[in-house]
């Protein structure tokens, strides 16, 4: 009878398993930034993962215009700035890493995307934002909006480039 239960045990929790949400994890710890829109998460109780931040794209490193550097500096510069901590939830994944929304926890919580957005060194990725805007914040998608008009009408980041009206 014994024998009959384990693989029973096993079977129902390998199924709890995988039937957990992804948004189920979350972390909290240090990062460093990789490139614009993506971390390296150095979370107490987990190895060091690369994690995608939700909602945003920034230039990437190969960029021909350097851009890509540039948004990487800023997100470190928001990193360092908000006392080093962050608290980041998982929304899934993106290429095999995880996809997160983390909050800085120095002086006040921080959307690390929103001050990425706000730099204007990242846009907001909106159609993402609001397919899902039932399973993460409601209001992140208009609040990124938001980051990302006032971002370009003080000609920051990229938009510095940009000709204006």
């Amino acid at each position: 009878m014994a024998d009959m239960r384990i693989p029973s045990l096993i079977t129902a929790i390998a199924l709890l398993l995988l039937s957990a949400p992804a948004s189920a994890q979350s972390y909290r710890g240090t990062a460093l930034a990789i490139d614009g829109d993506t971390i390296l998460l150095s979370a107490m109780g987990h190895r060091d993962i690369a994690a995608r931040i939700l909602g945003i794209d920034a230039p990437e490193m190969d960029a021909a215009d350097g851009d890509g550097w540039f948004a990487r500096a800023a997100l470190d510069d928001i990193l360092a700035g908000g006392g080093g901590t962050l608290t980041c939830q998982q929304y899934g994944e993106e290429e095999g890493q995880p996809l997160v929304h983390c909050m800085l926890d120095g002086g006040g919580q921080r959307d690390v995307g929103l001050a990425m957005i706000g730099s204007g060194w990242a846009v907001p990725l909106r159609l993402y934002l609001r397919a899902n805007a039932e399973r993460i914040r409601g209001d992140l998608a208009a609040s990124y909006d938001g980051a990302e008009r006032a971002a370009r009408r003080a000609r920051k980041g990229r938009w510095a480039r940009m000709p204006g009206k």
